[in-house]
């Protein structure tokens, strides 16, 4: 009776021991598959963005921007802008980062087209920004600034010339 005892609590003991060391193992594996990566820039003003006028979710946007958002009142003014125009205008907006450069030390360099349709047309717009990002335990968004729009090249006249 006391050998089954015995074997029971160390068989118990095991069976703890085990289930504890799994539950670290699992809690370790979650936490890493959630971790947010802010260790590279373009990544970090994409994901902002993405968060921030394609999913519009401004709690989590803020994980990737920096605690005091007085340099972002351009980028959330355009978000703001987005949602206005979908409400009074019936239409759906998709933004799409599609060039992001590091243009230096910490700033980075996005080109952002605006699809904006009502299934029947859809209005394409360009803007440039200029996002500047400081290393606060990982890159983080600090300020956004739209560029101006580039102004047209002038082309080569066509006409001939008088001789």
């Amino acid at each position: 009776m006391a050998i089954l005892r015995r074997s029971l609590i160390v068989s118990g003991g095991a069976i703890l021991f085990a289930a504890g060391i799994g539950g670290i193992v699992a809690f370790r594996t979650y936490d890493e598959a959630t971790k947010i990566d802010r260790s590279v820039k373009t990544v970090v003003v994409r994901e902002y963005l993405e968060l921030l006028l394609a999913r519009r979710d401004a709690a989590r946007a803020a994980l990737y921007a920096c605690p005091d958002e007085s340099g972002l009142t351009q980028i959330i003014a355009l978000r703001d802008s987005i949602e206005h125009e979908e409400r009074s205008n019936g239409v759906t907006t998709q933004v799409v980062p599609a060039r992001l450069v590091e243009s230096s030390s910490n700033s980075v360099i996005v080109d952002l087209k605006l699809n904006q349709g009502s299934g029947l047309r859809t209005d394409r717009r360009s803007q440039t920004w200029k996002f500047i990002l400081v290393d606060q335990d990982g890159w983080r968004v600090c300020s956004a600034e739209r560029l101006p729009d580039p102004s047209p090249t002038p082309s080569a006249s066509t006409q001939p010339t008088a001789g």
